[in-house]
């Protein structure tokens, strides 16, 4: 089973706070990030070990389209879910990534997308059967 570790990026310090609060409470490790640059180093030390990316895509430092592609090109399997403010015109698949999260989100629609992306909903509804 993948570990249910997750990483966040995205500068909205209290989102950041928020997002990190509930995925801990609905069962997964999450360490976050307010700089692409921070992200880098907690990924490249360990990038088989998280389950997926959190990546706003309006960074101080890095784009997130860009921040993803480089963690993707040190890991190709990962999942990378794009949260922004902003709409997106191509669709995630298209981004080369999983999942995209329009802002404002409701916490369920969060935890929502990451079960899917990570598969945990999956395995739940297994273990439930």
């Amino acid at each position: 089973m993948a570990p249910r570790r997750l990483l966040i990026v995205d500068d909205e310090g209290a989102l950041l706070v928020l997002m990190k609060r509930y995925l801990t409470r609905a069962g997964y490790e999450v360490d976050g990030c307010a700089r692409g640059a921070d992200a880098w180093n907690r990924f490249d030390a360990a990038p088989r070990g998280y389950s997926a990316v959190i990546v706003d895509l309006s960074l101080p430092d890095i784009s997130g389209y860009d921040l993803i592609e480089r963690m993707r090109a040190r890991f190709p399997a990962l999942r990378a879910v794009i949260c922004s403010g902003t709409p997106v015109a191509e669709s995630p698949c298209e981004t080369g990534c999983t999942a995209y999260l329009q802002k404002p989100f409701l916490p369920k629609m969060l935890l929502e997308v990451v079960d899917r992306v990570t598969g945990a909903a999956a395995r739940a509804a297994g273990a439930g059967a």
